[in-house]
């Protein structure tokens, strides 16, 4: 089987906000959260943070993977908050040299 590619949508009457996580079909395999945006004028209400909650729910038992710029401090502190950590760069990987952190999530089995 191949991968399947999730969209969760924060829909208020339009859309405010949006995840996409590509899904392999064989667990072991870690899931890659591509892309997650919420509206300029939403941001800061919540949406953010409802989305990832949906999509780790949608990923129970399997580990996550993304990459954002190093200069985006929101984002990295809403993934921390999440138990999102730093696992690796990508140096130089964005326009102007910057680095691309990579940070993983793995559910606590504890």
């Amino acid at each position: 089987m191949g991968n399947d590619r999730v969209v969760l949508v924060a829909n208020e009457g339009e859309v405010v906000g949006y995840v996409v996580l590509l899904v392999p079909a064989a667990l072991e395999d870690p899931v890659d959260l591509l892309r997650i945006a919420v509206a300029p004028a939403e941001r800061r209400t919540g949406i953010g943070r409802q989305l990832m909650s949906a999509a780790l729910q949608r990923c129970t038992g399997r580990t996550i993977l993304l990459e954002v710029a190093e200069s985006n401090e929101s984002a990295k502190a809403l993934y921390r908050g999440f138990g999102f950590t730093e696992i690796s760069r990508r140096r130089g990987y964005y326009a102007g040299g910057e680095d691309a952190v990579i940070m993983r999530w793995q559910e606590d089995h504890d």
